[in-house]
């Protein structure tokens, strides 16, 4: 019986989703179809939820499976334009990271001194702070990979690309580039937050594109002063 409900709540929650979108219902029932997509996302996007720790490769060779501890998830292969390259903020400079950020953003605020807060965070790395150079000389795209060592994950955060270089697949190689350094640097999984209403398909498109999986949402609550 129980499971029945689980099943149902999960199916009525994916398509008032679809339909709607989440965050357009009223409260009460926008909560409940949180908790029926939670439940969804629990059962169809992990091969491994953490009851008992992460399962065996399902076969040898490359695995597409998603893993809890993140195992067996194999990274394609980073295809970047003929004449285009990955930098980083540490070999660029300051100068760089800072016109990669303000172009992909633009109009923005960001200025240089704002930089140098940013690299005096404790988990900022230059190292995986990435960069997409394009033959020009324009830095065309660039990602920050914020890396927690005690929970071996990293986050992107953020990720933009030159408005003049859009649609040229940078965004997709410069992820998947960012997830083999991460991979590298000790992190076995990676996540991203984007906004996944129905009405803003591009980010969600990309993510979902180069392996992400939606695992939880931010429900915004607000609380009139007065």
């Amino acid at each position: 019986m129980a499971l029945g409900l689980s099943k149902l709540l999960s199916s009525t929650a994916a398509a008032l989703d679809r339909r709607y979108g989440w965050d357009k219902l009223p409260r009460p029932l926008g909560v409940l179809t949180l908790v029926g997509l939670r439940t969804r996302l629990r059962e169809k996007n992990l091969y491994d939820t953490g009851a008992g720790g992460a399962k065996a490769a399902p076969s040898k060779g490359p695995h597409h499976t998603r893993t809890f501890d993140g195992s067996y998830t194999d990274l394609e292969q980073p295809a970047l334009p003929d004449g285009f390259r990955f930098r980083t903020a540490a070999e660029a400079g300051p100068e760089a990271a800072v016109r990669a950020h303000v172009d992909a953003w633009a109009p923005s605020t960001y200025t240089a001194e704002g930089y140098e807060g940013v690299r005096r965070m404790a988990a900022y790395r230059g190292d995986l702070h990435v960069l997409v150079e394009a033959p020009d000389g324009t830095m065309a795209a660039s990602t920050i990979m914020w890396l927690d060592w005690a929970n071996k994950t990293a986050e992107f955060e953020p990720v933009g690309t030159h408005p003049d270089y859009r649609r040229l697949g940078l965004g997709r190689a410069m992820l998947l580039h960012g997830m083999r350094l991460a991979r590298d640097a000790g992190a076995t999984h990676v996540t991203v937050a984007c906004y996944g209403a129905p009405g803003l398909p591009a980010a969600r498109g990309l993510y979902y594109g180069v392996g992400f999986r939606p695992f939880t949402r931010d429900l915004p609550l607000s609380k009139p002063a007065a």
